[in-house]
């Protein structure tokens, strides 16, 4: 079991990956994202993801945020 890590989320660097339709923050070798469907002038998300050893850190909220924002 991996150990829970604790994360400064002001470093935590939230982009939008509009090749991949997704909106992504790296955390080490950590991969968080939330994949997206644009659909007009509409965009449907799909699916959000924070590995488990970074919950609870408020890096999916972050991500959220950004999403909202776009």
């Amino acid at each position: 079991m991996e150990r829970m890590m604790k994360v400064d989320l002001e470093n935590v660097q939230v982009y939008v990956n509009s090749e991949a339709n997704r909106i992504e923050g790296r955390i080490e070798d950590y991969l968080c994202l939330i994949d997206f469907i644009p659909a007009g002038r509409v965009i449907v998300f799909t699916h959000t993801e924070v590995p488990p050893v970074l919950g609870g850190n408020g890096i999916a909220g972050k991500m959220v945020r950004a999403a909202l924002a776009y």
